[in-house]
């Protein structure tokens, strides 16, 4: 299933062909709630890595907070998304959002 190559592929591959993976999958079909957040978390990352991408991510990293906010605000990996972009986002003079999210995981 593409699922487990977007993880793949942000993980050490393309994140350009992670994020054309994740936008070519509908995560409605996913019936395992969890696997819906990896999905989001593993696609946000990508699309971090793209740097031209940050809205999106912080987009999927949202929907990933809202279908298992314990798995986000835990995950290592999710964490130092969130945490790179939040740099980003003060170099860039924005991004409330993410900075809420941020202090929801407890990342500064």
């Amino acid at each position: 299933m593409n699922i487990w190559r977007i993880g793949i592929e942000a993980d050490g591959g393309d994140p350009g062909e992670a994020v054309h993976i994740a936008r070519g999958t509908n995560p409605a079909v996913i019936e395992a709630g969890c696997r819906q957040v990896f999905f989001y978390a593993d696609a946000a990352r990508a699309m971090a890595q793209l740097r031209n991408r940050d809205r999106e991510a912080i987009r999927y990293l949202l929907t990933a907070e809202r279908v298992a906010p314990q798995h986000v605000h835990n995950s290592p990996m999710s964490r130092e998304t969130t945490r790179a972009l939040l740099e980003r986002s003060r170099r860039n003079a924005g991004g409330a959002e993410l900075r809420g999210l941020c202090e929801r995981m407890q990342v500064g």
